[in-house]
C-alpha cells in the first residue's frame, strides 16, 4: 500500500538491474488487516478457557514481526486507509472463511 516509502525500500536489487515490483492486484486469504485489533483480540482470548485454544503464538509473533504496538498502528492497513492516507490500492480478491463450529 506503500510502494514509494522508504522503509519498505531497502533492498538493493542493483544486481538485477531495474526492477520493478509494484503489485498489479492481489489474491488475500484470510489477511490480517488490522494487526493491532487482532493483538489485542487474542491477548483478551488467552484469558477465557473456552477461547484460549485458538491463540496459539499470536501474540508472541505479533511482537516479533512488529516490535510494538505503536508499529501496529502506524504499519496497520485498515487505519491507515482510515486515517485518509493516499495509498497504492491495487484490484484486490480477498478470500475470508467463516466460524468453525466442532460438537
Amino acid at each position: 500500500m506503500r510502494p514509494d516509502d522508504e522503509r519498505y525500500n531497502q533492498i538493493a536489487l542493483d544486481t538485477y538491474g531495474h526492477v520493478d515490483a509494484s503489485v498489479v492486484c492481489m489474491a488475500l486469504e484470510w489477511p490480517v488487516i488490522n494487526p493491532y485489533s487482532r493483538y489485542h483480540h487474542a491477548l483478551k482470548a488467552l484469558k477465557r478457557p473456552e477461547t484460549s485454544e485458538w491463540v496459539g503464538q499470536i501474540p508472541q509473533y505479533h511482537n516479533i514481526y512488529w516490535g510494538d504496538e505503536a508499529a501496529m498502528i502506524e504499519g496497520n492497513p485498515m487505519l491507515a486507509l482510515e486515517r485518509g492516507e493516499q495509498l497504492s490500492t491495487p484490484p484486490a480478491l480477498w478470500l475470508q472463511g467463516g466460524a468453525r463450529y466442532c460438537s
